[in-house]
């Protein structure tokens, strides 16, 4: 190895001994090692560098962002006016409290199912998380995620609670991908069979087209069948993806996944269908719901607000007076996204204000993927 004068390599780093003894240097372009051992391959630089580098669609990004919502803002506004809300809330007053209570039913349904999902994540707790707070930790993300978006809902409080029980976050990061692909299992194929059925026709304006619906359905198909065959008959379990591990469950372990998904955004569906079943099927609503969904997911609006109701005013518009549709449409985000928030907010309180127990605290155990 060759010995290296603090000096010249103070000189080298771009900075100089400061404070007694030259112990505290202030770093600014850093090399690594050469062939040689000598520090001469510039591999990074200080933060005005960094700065100074960082890609231009980056530093616009945050702009963007704001026109974005500002966008989707104004046209929220615009179309409201466009509503005769007194009308909006006499349709709402005249609910027949049977629709209302179905509702609710389907709506409690759908969320204690999603509480099972990290379930089958269960293997990367590493003993020290227990199913019924599993559960609790699963419904807390999901009703929050539903209103204020993935990043905050379904990744930051499941970060904040299991990290509470120890788990590290590549332990973490795996029980959020599960349960990304456990929910979005039952999503590929519910929209494979409603795309591919074709219950409505898209309008003129939608560059997808009937025919781009119906092999969006048969390519989503394909994706489920193919992810349970793999689970069923791959000799290698893992596989690397973008750098992210997958690592397949046995196939009744996938099927299972495939099974509560679908019940989960039944569900949902359902619980739409029930607030708007006078003007279109049920299949109808099931497509439009799905593209709704997927719509609202790609322009990261929190709880797809304005851009779910769009999409139904846009595909549904003509079967319905603008002010049942609405009232519909907010009937459906009371029961879905905002009254659920009362008893996420209780529960996630008392996980803050309840450590985990002893029994929590295991030893560690390897991961077992399942």
């Amino acid at each position: 190895m060759h010995r290296i004068d603090r000096r010249t390599a103070a000189d080298h780093l771009g900075g100089r001994p400061a404070g007694r003894g030259g112990k505290n240097w202030r770093i600014g372009n850093i090399y690594k090692p050469g062939v040689n051992g000598n520090l001469q391959e510039r591999v990074g630089a200080g933060p005005e560098s960094a700065v100074a580098a960082k890609p231009r669609w980056q530093r616009l990004r945050p702009w963007v962002t704001a026109v974005f919502f500002s966008l989707i803002a104004a046209a929220i506004v615009y179309g409201a006016r466009r509503i005769d809300w007194p009308q909006v809330l006499s349709a709402l007053g005249h609910i027949p409290p049977s629709r209302l209570l179905l509702a609710v039913i389907l709506s409690s349904t759908s969320y204690a199912a999603y509480s099972c999902v990290d379930l089958f994540a269960f293997g990367y707790m590493e003993g020290r998380v227990s199913r019924p707070r599993s559960m609790a930790i699963a419904f807390v993300s999901y009703a929050f995620n539903q209103s204020f978006g993935s990043l905050l809902g379904s990744i930051g409080f499941r970060f904040r609670l299991y990290s509470h029980h120890g788990l590290g976050g590549g332990a973490i990061a795996h029980i959020v991908g599960i349960g990304f692909l456990t929910n979005w299992s039952g999503y590929i194929l519910l929209g494979g069979i409603a795309f591919t059925a074709q219950a409505l026709d898209l309008p003129p304006a939608w560059k997808l087209g009937n025919a781009g619906l119906h092999l969006a359905g048969a390519v989503m198909l394909a994706l489920v069948l193919g992810y349970v065959v793999a689970c069923f008959v791959a000799v290698r379990r893992n596989w690397t993806l973008f750098g992210l591990t997958l690592n397949l469950p046995p196939w009744r372990t996938a099927l299972a996944q495939l099974a509560l998904s679908t019940f989960i955004w039944l569900a949902i569906a359902g619980t739409v269908y029930t607030f708007l079943q006078d003007g279109a099927g049920p299949l109808s609503i099931l497509t439009v719901f799905l593209l709704a969904s997927i719509t609202g997911l790609l322009t990261h609006v929190p709880g797809g607000l304005g851009v779910i109701e769009a999409v139904f005013f846009a595909l549904l518009g003509s079967r319905y007076q603008s002010h049942e549709l609405m009232a519909g449409l907010l009937a459906y985000r009371t029961v879905y996204y905002i009254w659920p928030l009362l008893p996420a907010v209780i529960l996630y309180a008392w996980l803050e204000i309840n450590p985990p127990k002893l029994a929590d605290h295991q030893a560690p155990l390897a991961p077992t993927p399942r």
